[in-house]
């Protein structure tokens, strides 16, 4: 009887390691899926205090990048999702900020959203510095960076930046930022 006990425990070990690994395989091929979809980023840039006071959750710098990330459909909850904005004369790092998927389906836009509000704390509401940043994506999986956006240098009123992203004026008029393809 010990014996059958033995063998029974054994091969429910055995059984349940190999579903285990079956379900994690699938759960990765379906989180890189997700994480590679294509995805449109729009935002903006402001210091505008009534803009702020009525977007922003909790309002703490002077100055915030506003972003959005739109996805056709749901993203895994295993996947993180960055942005980041550099000034766009300096190419210092002026905010990151990161969320993990899935997701929010937003009924007005028809598609799932990410949203992002990244305090400016460098921003000197005197000379209104930065007066822009460029701003890009980046999205990580199991560890793994499987997308950077946009490629290339940031185009910017003084030319070509070296540094990556789509460059968003302070205030722009016209609602001002811009939207690229993440």
């Amino acid at each position: 009887m010990r014996k059958l006990n033995v063998a029974l425990t054994v091969a429910v070990v055995i059984m349940v390691s190999v579903f285990a690994g079956a379900d994690a395989s699938a759960a990765t091929s379906t989180c890189t899926a997700a994480a590679t979809q294509g995805l449109k980023v729009t935002g903006n840039y402001t210091s505008d205090p009534s803009l702020i006071a009525s977007v922003v959750k909790n309002p703490s710098a002077p100055a915030y990048v506003l972003v959005r990330l739109k996805f056709s459909s749901p993203t895994c909850a295993a996947v993180k999702y960055e942005v980041i904005a550099v000034d766009s004369a300096t190419g210092a790092v002026v905010g990151i900020d990161q969320s993990k998927g899935p997701g929010t389906f937003s009924t007005s836009l028809g598609t799932y959203v990410i949203e992002f509000q990244l305090p400016i704390t460098s921003f000197d509401s005197t000379t209104n510095m930065p007066s822009g940043v460029c701003v890009s994506d980046r999205v990580v999986f199991d560890e793994t960076v499987l997308h950077q956006g946009p490629s290339g240098g940031c185009l910017t009123p003084a030319g070509i930046q070296s540094w990556p992203g789509i460059y968003f004026e302070l205030n722009a008029t016209g609602g001002g930022g811009g939207e690229f393809d993440g």
